[in-house]
């Protein structure tokens, strides 16, 4: 009986900090390219609207960043971004080509006022999200390669923002279904699915 106390609050204590770790950045430093897509999988899997991946060369200027439009269960509308900077200027249009040569949906934003990043380029990206991770992929390699990024560089890795509705749906079934759960189990199981309703809301 003491060690399924100890395992029920244990569990507690790792939700909690699961939470609270998800708006914090994480990095995971080395990583090249072809090693990304178990990191992919977990962000689209977990992580909620306006959550974003950022993958920063480490050779030299560049990186690569997604962000999560919207998550509806296992479909999700997702946003590659690439901003015209010293180090994309002078393929940047190449790159805008070949993603309207590739089909994809695309915008890119101009503003002359800004002179650090006079244009934006938006990619949008959606679909089920096992199917999404492949296409994902597709676009960031192909970005990569026009930009002239090494095959062997490598990348730091960031991951911010919050947990998905899903995500906080399944944790906290998980915790209701534990045996002799108690009064902050209950608890902390009725604030997830509060937290993951608000966030479908909104």
């Amino acid at each position: 009986m003491l060690y399924l106390i100890f395992g029920i609050a244990l569990l507690t204590l790792v939700a909690v900090g699961l939470l609270r770790l998800a708006s914090r950045p994480i990095a995971y430093r080395g990583l090249h390219l072809s090693d990304t897509e178990r990191f992919l999988k977990g962000f689209l899997l977990q992580n909620g609207r306006g959550s974003v991946l950022f993958l920063d060369r480490e050779s030299g200027p560049g990186f690569l960043q997604v962000a999560v439009r919207a998550h509806r269960g296992p479909w999700l509308e997702i946003e590659f971004g690439l901003p015209e900077l010293d180090w994309s200027r002078e393929h940047f249009d190449l790159v805008h080509r070949a993603i309207v040569n590739e089909g994809h949906a695309n915008d890119v934003e101009a503003n002359d006022d800004n002179k650090d990043i006079p244009r934006f380029l938006r990619v949008y990206l959606e679909g089920n999200r096992d199917e999404l991770i492949h296409v994902l992929l597709g676009v960031l390699e192909l970005t990569a390669n026009l930009l002239e990024f090494k095959k062997d560089d490598t990348y730091t890795l960031r991951m911010m923002g919050d947990i998905g509705s899903e995500a906080k749906i399944e944790l906290a079934g998980e915790l209701e279904q534990l045996p002799h759960t108690n009064l902050i189990v209950r608890k902390l199981a009725a604030w997830l699915r509060r937290s993951a309703s608000r966030n479908q809301q909104l």
